[in-house]
């Protein structure tokens, strides 16, 4: 089976920035996972819409089925990053260790 595309070095770096940054709890580690993995199952609010993002103090989270997008708030030249839905939320399990 294919392996999805690798994320640029840069992303790597931005992303790892969101975790260090903005992931400071385990309650918003718990929150992310959360959020991720009910889109990911296909679970929505009551009226059939997708949980809301999480926005926390510097960034912004959407989720989608198979990919999370993590914007930053106040830094427009930061380009959004992508991360599939496993690897989210292996990185939020060890971040969850860390804290």
């Amino acid at each position: 089976m294919p392996q999805p595309p690798r994320a640029s070095d840069d992303e790597d770096a931005r992303f790892s920035q969101f975790l260090t940054e903005e992931v400071r709890t385990v309650e918003y580690a718990d929150l992310l996972r959360d959020r991720a993995e009910a889109v990911h199952r296909g679970k929505g609010t009551s009226d059939g819409e997708a949980p809301p993002g999480a926005s926390g103090n510097a960034y912004y989270v959407t989720f989608g089925r198979d990919e999370i997008i993590i914007e930053h708030h106040y830094l427009g030249d930061w380009p959004a990053v992508r991360v599939a839905y496993p690897r989210f939320l292996a990185a939020l399990s060890d971040r969850r260790k860390q804290l």
